[in-house]
């Protein structure tokens, strides 16, 4: 299952770099973009009725890959983002 779950958050996370390409934010922007999608999640889960939360948490999971990413690739390089 763990494995199903892995895949379909890389699917996102491809999908996602094809619509915004490369991001490389600093920790605080990173911050932002996930607090941002987290709360719009919740909003949606509270006022939309049949949102498919499994959908919007594999997205904000990519999200988080991306930060993740992000932070390791500019430690690779020596910046401090």
């Amino acid at each position: 299952m763990i494995s199903r779950i892995l895949l379909q958050i890389w699917q996102e996370r491809e999908r996602q770099d094809v619509l915004w390409k490369e991001q490389n934010h600093s920790p605080f922007k990173w911050g932002m973009v996930l607090g941002d999608t987290y709360g719009s999640i919740c909003r949606a889960v509270i006022r939309t009725p049949g949102v498919d939360l499994r959908d919007e948490l594999v997205k904000l999971a990519a999200i988080t890959v991306a930060a993740i990413e992000s932070i390791d690739k500019a430690q690779s390089v020596g910046d401090s983002l």
